[in-house]
């Protein structure tokens, strides 16, 4: 196994280092401290995992992991950063990365998330599963129909085409056709076998 190791404090390298080094003895790891020697390393051999900081001295100007994926598209890249936010997290998975650990994890964590991200999954914090579902909104309940659109529905539930009820209601087929549009979305379906059998089940 190869690994490279990005980030700018001297200490967290070496112990980081140890901590993978235990686990796998002959794991093969380069350890360097800036986005720049990372990007050099991976033009001599690309590793199986890099193990990334965010805040890099020499990557202010564009994301680490932008960079990573541009020198190699198909690399896996875990992110280990202090930033424990839903917008770091966020922007890291959405340019790339298939995984975000905050340096405070313990190791148990830290060797469970290389293990997941080295056999092709992804890893997040359990409070960023959190926050973004407190985040989503609740779905749209559907709104009242019209009594136009009650009758038009009511024709639907009989199975009559729009120009049928066009007939039978007197207006134009182009007219039926906005009343079915309009009950469809109200009802939160594109389907008007569908509706029909909302109608039915709200009697």
């Amino acid at each position: 196994m190869r690994l490279l190791l990005i980030d700018d404090h001297t200490l967290f390298r070496a112990g980081l280092a140890r901590i993978v080094q235990f686990w796998q003895p002959e794991a093969s790891i380069r350890a360097v401290g800036t986005l720049g020697e990372g990007l050099r390393c991976l033009g001599e051999a690309l590793p199986d995992l890099v193990l990334l900081d965010l805040s890099l001295p020499d990557a202010r100007s564009v994301h680490p992991v932008t960079s990573l994926r541009a020198a190699a598209p198909t690399l896996p890249i875990l992110v280990i950063s202090m930033l424990e936010t839903a917008e770091a997290v966020s922007e890291a998975l959405r340019l790339g990365a298939r995984g975000y650990v905050h340096k405070t994890e313990d190791e148990a964590v830290m060797l469970q998330a290389l293990r997941l991200v080295l056999a092709g999954g992804s890893v997040v914090p359990g409070w960023y599963e959190q926050r973004r579902s407190a985040m989503v909104p609740p779905a749209p309940q559907p709104g009242p129909l019209s009594p136009r659109q009650h009758e038009v529905l009511g024709l639907i539930e009989q199975g009559r085409s729009n120009k049928e009820i066009a007939r039978s209601l007197g207006i134009a087929e182009a007219t039926v056709k906005i009343h079915v549009h309009n009950l469809l979305k109200a009802l939160g379906t594109d389907s008007r076998q569908k509706a029909a059998y909302l109608s039915r089940q709200g009697r």
